[in-house]
């Protein structure tokens, strides 16, 4: 009994050997990578050096987006069981008591930011220097803590500039999930809006790291590799920010935009959308109220309305009309219809904004007068079809691609499109209205200034461009953005320039008067109809007539009459144009 005991205890002794032995083997052999890499990461940690972000600059090398140096507050998670903390959340408890900043509000900076337990964490940014200050004796006494220098982004020229520029601030979880393998960690700055989001890959740069040695303690011990950061690329811009400010200041307190463009290559030399809002309150953490504020504004401050606003033309959609008539041969220039001040069409009676008419007018007269009499004629001649083909062909209803985020698409509508969508046929009077660019149509700011850079320069549309090129820290040329053709409008040029004639006229002696100046201009003016207040003021036009250098759109939200408020506008803006660059200058 007592050998069968003795057996069976040595038994029991050799098992236990071969599991001690075997498991020893799978460390040894299958876990060797992995406990290697822990002992490794445990002496060593990795430091990423950031990037810094390239400037923007306006076309004459003036900065509109720089970067100013912050302070923030970084620890690597593994440090602090060594240090005397059980836990992170014991540690986040006493930081938030000697930053006086809610513990909630720490461990969400934590737990978005967090990477792994050897990656330092920035659990405290945008630290002002009285801060720091404050902070130099508990620091003293935290070895594991490391106070870093970082940046954060300014715009020198606040709202001027904002639907331009747009703003960068912290990544968010959903951006991180998308982006996590470009090299983004939480707390990362990144563009949000405008250029800054559309060029962000070449703003960014790329991280450097230091892979250093550390003690027990977590305290450096050397430095065993490191690698330097690549700073961004700097972006140039081809707005002109003289012309900016005084396009920004002649819209005045008005809700609209402006859209300045060179007809020869598509770069936009200014573009003003207002209201505004500063981009620094989001760089630098928005509050929950200012954010309400913003959103909530029923005037939409962060709209922009040179790209988003879809509304309808009025009066300007009068060249499109007119552009298709002539190919169509429905109209010649010399054609007259009489304008007595209204038209029957069925039992409906139809207005010339005139009280008592123009008279007989021909096509010139009645782009120049803007007269609907005429252009309900010739557009129920045209018919719906016609009508939307030609404003398709106009670039209308399509995107530009310009290159800023969020651009509206606007609508032409179509009699199969209301048969669809309203389940109503499309009756005569929704033709005449569309002839006078009312009924269904959407169109935006920017897509009108392409439009009218086609006329001036004879029927090519060039993607607008509001980057200009990139460049290195040392100046050097990186990339540089030609233009782009992207739309022919493949009218004769004999069509093309009959209406710029109607257009020239408009202004020595019709409803655009009001832009006669020194420079020799042409244009447009509409008032578009909005069931919610008074018109919509537009004007589009160019100059010089005869050798275009720049075309210009001015929107007015319930402006009224385009003649009166959109004109003016335009007038400021064209003045100081020719006599800052000259009459033969097309560079601003």
């Amino acid at each position: 009994m007592r050998v069968n005991r003795l057996s069976m205890l040595m038994i029991a002794y050799a098992l236990l050997f071969v599991i001690l032995l075997g498991r020893l083997w799978y460390i040894q052999v299958f876990m060797e990578e992995r406990y290697k890499v822990a002992a490794q990461e445990n002496r060593i940690r990795i430091h990423r050096v950031k990037a810094a972000r390239g400037f923007i600059y306006d076309r004459g090398g003036s900065p509109l987006a720089i970067n100013l140096p912050t302070f923030g507050l970084s620890f690597v998670p593994a440090s602090l069981l060594r240090n005397g903390y059980p836990s992170v959340e014991d540690f986040l408890r006493e930081l938030s008591m000697e930053v006086s900043i809610p513990y909630d509000e720490v461990c969400r900076n934590y737990k978005r930011r967090f990477y792994s337990n050897y990656w330092p964490v920035m659990i405290l940014d945008n630290l002002t220097l009285v801060q720091v200050v404050d902070l130099r004796n508990w620091l003293s006494s935290k070895p594991f803590l490391s106070l870093e220098v970082d940046s954060r982004r300014f715009y020198p020229w606040g709202d001027l500039f904002a639907h331009i520029l747009g703003y960068t601030a912290e990544i968010s979880e959903r951006e991180l999930k998308l982006y996590g393998n470009r090299g983004y960690r939480g707390g990362d700055q990144i563009g949000k809006l405008g250029v800054e989001r559309v060029y962000e890959d070449y703003l960014k740069g790329l991280d450097g790291y230091r892979e250093i040695e550390v003690d027990a303690l977590g305290r450096e011990v050397s430095v065993l590799k490191e690698s330097p950061p690549v700073n961004g690329f700097s972006l140039v811009l081809n707005i002109d920010r003289h012309l900016q400010k005084v396009a920004y200041d002649a819209l005045g307190e008005n809700r609209g935009c402006v859209v300045v463009m060179d007809p020869k290559d598509g770069s936009v030399l200014a573009l003003v959308s207002k209201p505004s809002f500063d981009p620094n309150t989001f760089v630098w953490g928005i509050d929950s109220w200012e954010w309400r504020d913003l959103v909530g504004n029923p005037d939409r401050p962060m709209f922009n309305r040179a790209v988003q606003a879809e509304l309808p033309p009025g009066s300007l959609f009068k060249v499109v009309v007119a552009l298709g008539a002539l190919s169509e041969g429905v109209v010649s220039p010399s054609r007259r219809v009489l304008c007595t001040g209204s038209l029957t069409v069925g039992n409906r009676e139809f207005k010339c904004w005139r009280e008592g008419g123009h008279g007989v007018v021909d096509l010139y007269q009645a782009i120049a007068q803007s007269c609907n009499i005429y252009f309900y004629t010739v557009g129920r001649e045209l018919g719906v079809g016609k009508i939307s083909s030609y404003a398709k062909r106009c670039g209308l209803g399509i995107k530009t691609g310009v290159d800023l985020d969020s651009e509206a698409e606007g609508f032409i509508p179509t009699a199969e499109w209301k048969k669809k969508k309203i389940g109503e046929p499309w009756y005569p009077g929704d033709t005449i209205n569309f002839s006078i660019g009312q009924s269904y149509l959407l169109v935006t700011p920017i897509q009108l200034a392409s439009l009218v850079s086609a006329i001036a320069n004879g029927g090519t549309f060039y993607r607008p461009k509001v980057a200009q090129l990139l460049q290195d820290e040392d100046g050097n040329i990186i990339e540089r953005f030609n233009p782009e053709v992207y739309w022919e409008l493949s009218l004769p040029k004999s069509v093309i320039d009959e209406v710029r004639k109607g257009m020239r006229l408009a202004v020595s002696d019709g409803t655009a008067r009001a832009l006669s100046g020194e420079f020799k201009a042409a244009g447009k003016t509409g008032s578009a109809q909005n069931p919610r207040g008074k018109e919509h003021a537009w004007f589009m036009g160019f100059a010089p007539y005869d050798d275009p250098k720049v075309t210009i759109v001015v929107l007015v939200e319930e402006g009224g009459m385009g003649g009166g408020v959109a004109v003016p506008i335009a007038k400021k803006i064209l003045d100081f144009f020719f006599r800052r660059y000259g009459y033969g200058s097309g560079k601003a």
